[in-house]
């Protein structure tokens, strides 16, 4: 019983540990001062209105979503293409090719950007949609394979085959069988690695700095010249965006068919 009651009471203080930024943040967002004040003495929605009224923050957030939303469009599909190779697939080089999908995950991040970078300035589309388009590919690749190969590995493949057996072939059958039975850990892969992709700031730092700014990256900018207030509401909305996501993605893998 008491060790019990130590885990539960070391579980509540690491779980406050780590919600400590919405403790703070949150409330910082509806303060009334000018600046910079914890606690807040008062409480309004200036800031709010503030947020929504400054162009060149909508800016960035318009491009951070654009830009993570059309590279989880493209790497979705080639993820879960790539998740079945590798759970039915049957060839030499398999280890090999799952050992390398997980490689963005541990390869050092500004090496990655530093590699984009040159790259980049060298094809032409440095600070450019497409580069970060690109980029983000890559970065949420990984998550979607994973996510959805586990997904994969757990549906019945019998039912596809009894598809087949009564003469549907194998695209049909994937369709309209395997695809409606695993749409729902495809989705949530896509949704983990659109919250991957649109917090990304390393990367975005090194690919696009003046003309497409990430939200992210706006934020960086913003804390090398001077604390700007508004940050309390971004850092609110990347947060409540980020629960929201992540607790829609947890309901997605509970879905049973």
């Amino acid at each position: 019983m008491g060790q019990k009651l130590l885990l539960g009471i070391l579980a509540t203080v690491i779980l406050l540990f780590i919600a400590s930024p919405i403790f703070v943040v949150l409330p910082l967002s509806f303060s009334d001062a000018t600046g910079i004040q914890f606690p807040p003495e008062a409480y309004s929605l200036r800031r709010f209105r503030e947020f929504f009224g400054a162009e060149d923050w909508l800016n960035a957030l318009w491009t951070s979503a654009k830009v993570s939303f059309f590279a989880v469009l493209v790497a979705t599909p080639l993820g879960t293409g790539m998740a079945l190779g590798l759970v039915r697939g049957k060839f030499p080089g398999k280890n090999f090719l799952n050992s390398f999908v997980i490689l963005p995950l541990v390869f050092p991040t500004l090496i990655y950007g530093l590699s984009l970078f040159f790259l980049y300035r060298r094809f032409g589309i440095y600070d450019t949609e497409l580069g970060l388009v690109l980029a983000y590919i890559v970065v949420g690749l990984p998550f979607i394979v994973l996510i959805t190969a586990a997904r994969f590995r757990s549906f019945d493949e019998s039912l596809e085959l009894t598809a087949m057996s009564l003469g549907a072939n194998w695209w049909k059958a994937f369709f309209l069988v395997t695809l409606p039975l695993t749409w729902s850990g495809i989705a949530a892969a896509a949704i983990i690695a659109f919250i991957i992709v649109f917090d990304e700031l390393i990367i975005a730092l090194f690919i696009s700095r003046i003309q497409e700014v990430t939200l992210p990256v706006k934020m960086f900018n913003s804390l090398e010249l001077e604390v700007d207030p508004l940050l309390a509401v971004i850092a609110s909305f990347l947060i409540i965006n980020s629960l929201i996501l992540a607790g829609l993605a947890a309901l997605l893998t509970r879905v049973r068919h």
